[in-house]
């Protein structure tokens, strides 16, 4: 009786549980992308940092950790853009986080601090850069819950930057971030 109970109650359901277990492991190595969240971009942007690329901004590559690389003119404001700037360094600029440099494909990610820009009109942009002029036109804004969540959020196809602070809450941040899209527009149209 203890016997026949010890091999239905224990044995059994422990062989079935590691057979299902290993089934599923084997399942999910071999199908992994159908598990896949549906709706997620598996790339949101683009890094272009070859150098052997035929972009006429390919020279970004040579620029420095907190380089200025472009001044933004926000209607009557503007604010200085750096490359790769460290977070201290965010009190009177904003930064290439990510993606690809202005007038390049795809979409560059820069990051600002909330008092920097909120004042600013944000219709429109027009960068002066070291390597030329460009104008984005504002297309959506939207909230995620981290900074990852900016860089996977699903944009318009095409060329543009993405503007992005972390909300600010009574005592320091919130924890949320406000991302502004921007596409870009033909300079003088």
């Amino acid at each position: 009786m203890k016997k026949d109970l010890l091999i239905k109650g224990i044995v059994i359901p422990l062989c079935i549980g590691v057979a299902l277990g290993l089934a599923f492991f084997l399942y999910s190595l071999s199908a992994g992308d159908s598990l896949a969240v549906e709706g997620q971009n598996a790339v949101a942007y683009y890094d272009n940092d070859s150098k052997e690329s035929n972009s006429s901004s390919s020279n970004i590559v040579d620029l420095t950790q907190g380089q200025i690389v472009a001044t933004a003119k926000f209607g009557q404001n503007s604010i200085d853009v750096r490359y790769k700037s460290s977070y201290s360094d965010l009190s009177d600029c904003i930064s290439l986080v990510r993606g690809n440099p202005f007038g390049a494909v795809g979409y560059g990610y820069y990051y600002a601090l909330e008092n920097n820009i909120s004042g600013f009109d944000k219709d429109e942009i027009i960068v002066d850069a070291f390597y030329g002029n460009y104008r984005y036109k504002y297309v959506s804004s939207f909230s995620v819950g981290n900074e990852t969540s900016v860089f996977l959020h699903s944009i318009p196809k095409g060329s543009g930057i993405v503007i992005y602070y972390e909300k600010a809450d009574s005592y320091g941040f919130s924890g949320e971030y406000e991302a502004l899209v921007f596409r870009e527009v033909e300079y003088g149209a």
